[in-house]
């Protein structure tokens, strides 16, 4: 990734923003986000720390991706799904919260609760 020069070393842009106590925040929150690595690569690699949702992000998180156990890309088509379906689908979801409040707590903790 590309850098700012900085002395004799090279910056990133998000670090240099972080030094100078900007909060880096991303506006969504996905399982394949957490599955992959990606934001804790975002969180180590380029100083993110936060993460916000909305029922927006999570309809899209959820109607654009199977990874929540239901038909991907909704649209405007209505789906009749079995409960069990829907309740699995709610306690992946709620584990995917779960997990992004672990990764959160370790920012709070890193960062004294000035994220």
């Amino acid at each position: 990734m590309g850098g700012i020069l900085n002395g004799d070393t090279t910056m990133q842009a998000t670090h240099l923003l972080h030094d100078l106590g900007q909060s880096l925040w991303l506006d969504t929150i996905t399982r394949d986000l957490l599955d992959s690595g990606t934001l804790e690569r975002y969180i180590d690699e380029l100083s993110v720390t936060g993460l916000t949702s909305n029922p927006t992000i999570f309809d899209q998180a959820i109607t654009h991706s199977t990874a929540y156990g239901l038909p991907g890309s909704f649209g405007a088509k209505t789906y009749v799904i079995s409960s069990s379906l829907l309740d699995t689908s709610l306690r992946n979801l709620s584990s995917d919260m779960a997990e992004v409040v672990g990764i959160v707590a370790i920012i709070v903790g890193k960062t004294e609760g000035f994220a």
